[in-house]
């Protein structure tokens, strides 16, 4: 288990899962990935991070993260919620969407396939996921419109999703991390 010394070197449970959904992604349509050049179109928080330059008429995400309360009295269990905004056209929306939630709606199955793959690409991360469930708010379709999207006023789609994810992390075992917290 590594000792981190910076703050980009903390675990960061949203990070690991956006590297693992675009690797699979990567699996499913190489040539959709290769567009990217390498980069990892999951950008946090602010749209502006992301830019429209580099991305022309290619599909970006933008995320955040809230800690929601744990159903769990154990404090190494963590439970947090990642709101993904897909930025595409209805075609590109439709398909990232249901790639996300074919990839991460599979509760536990989903983490155990997160951690083994965290395993090989991060192996000193102290995360270890319990489950993932993804489903779209209710705003995200609109209710006056008999839960169907109008697409003729809005060519290039956000399109809004939820990840809920649950896990535990390791760094409490650790004394030496565990001594900078107090």
């Amino acid at each position: 288990m590594r000792n981190p010394t910076l703050l980009s070197e903390l675990d960061v449970a949203a990070v690991y899962i956006n590297n693992y959904l675009w690797g699979v992604i990567k699996k499913i349509d190489p040539d959709f990935v290769s567009s990217y050049n390498g980069i990892v179109p999951f950008f946090p928080l602010s749209e502006s991070a992301s830019g429209d330059a580099p991305w022309n008429d290619k599909p970006s995400i933008v995320y955040d993260r809230l800690f929601t309360v744990s159903k769990s009295p154990f404090y190494p269990i963590k439970t947090e919620q990642i709101h993904y905004a897909v930025k595409a056209t209805e075609n590109q929306s439709l398909y990232l969407g249901s790639a996300i939630q074919l990839i991460l709606d599979r509760q536990d199955d989903a983490a155990k396939d997160i951690n083994e793959f965290m395993s090989i690409a991060y192996p000193e991360s102290a995360i270890r996921f319990h489950h993932l469930r993804v489903y779209q708010p209710a705003s995200a379709v609109s209710k006056a419109g008999g839960g169907v999207r109008d697409f003729t006023t809005r060519q290039y789609q956000v399109s809004k999703f939820f990840v809920d994810a649950e896990y535990h992390t390791c760094a409490y075992d650790d004394p030496k991390l565990f001594s900078l917290v107090r």
